[in-house]
């Protein structure tokens, strides 16, 4: 990992090497600490960096692309393709699934939540259905 030597005065500009002879080692993984980046920018007086985006709303956001990607392959009747969008989204959705909160913490689906592999097969051909 990359690890640098720092002064506090690196850190905080209004900090002079005469102001303390400690020397600080920042490492890589200390500068993606939130906590850590959060006391910095409030020494130096400046916003607080943004939460790093949660891995399972990425992975729900891909899947649910992968989703409506294959429901308009199907729609448009290429089913190769709409049979190659589906087996990324449930790869993607097992990836999701994998990384689920505790049973008690989740919600329950939505009313009316849409079965992909049923559209797929035919099912709910009818898009004005969806």
């Amino acid at each position: 990992s990359l690890v640098r030597r720092m002064s506090l005065s690196d850190l905080i500009p209004s900090f002079s090497a005469s102001d303390t002879a400690a020397d600080v080692t920042i490492t890589a993984a200390d500068m993606e600490d939130p906590v850590l980046l959060a006391e910095l920018a409030a020494i130096m007086g400046e916003a607080p960096p943004p939460k790093p985006a949660d891995p399972r709303e990425r992975l729900a956001a891909q899947a649910e692309a992968k989703k409506r990607e294959a429901l308009q392959q199907k729609r448009a009747g290429n089913t190769a393709a709409a049979g190659k969008a589906l087996r990324e989204y449930k790869a993607l959705q097992a990836q999701l699934d994998a990384k689920a909160p505790p049973a008690k913490a989740r919600a329950a689906a939505p009313p009316g939540d849409v079965d992909l592999a049923s559209l797929l097969s035919g099912a709910g051909s009818d898009p004005s259905s969806v």
